[in-house]
């Protein structure tokens, strides 16, 4: 509780794996500012794992079951759609991967 009161708690990671790349591959783009402050980006692809992104979802954030990431955002399939709409924005992308 006084963990929670602090603004601190578990961080979250959400690993999505796409058939191929749509992002930059240079070395500038391992890890990925995200236009949505929810998420940090990381490109696995440096890492020997070609179309891997790793989301890192800290708090307040963190709490899907609690609709931490917002309003209608709190199970496994709206938090991947909440992933897709930001990367489409940051590397537009068609079709989708």
């Amino acid at each position: 509780a006084a963990v929670g009161r602090l603004g601190m708690g578990a961080e979250n990671k959400v690993v999505l794996r796409f058939a191929r790349p749509f992002w930059p591959l240079d070395r500038r783009h391992t890890y990925m500012n995200a236009t949505d402050r929810r998420f940090r980006l990381l490109n696995l692809g440096r890492y020997g794992k070609a179309g891997v992104i790793t989301a890192h979802v800290s708090p307040p954030w963190s709490r899907f079951a609690d609709g931490g990431l917002g309003p209608g955002i709190s199970n496994d399939e709206q938090v991947v759609r909440a992933l897709l709409a930001t990367l489409a924005g940051m590397f537009p992308f068609d079709p989708p991967p």
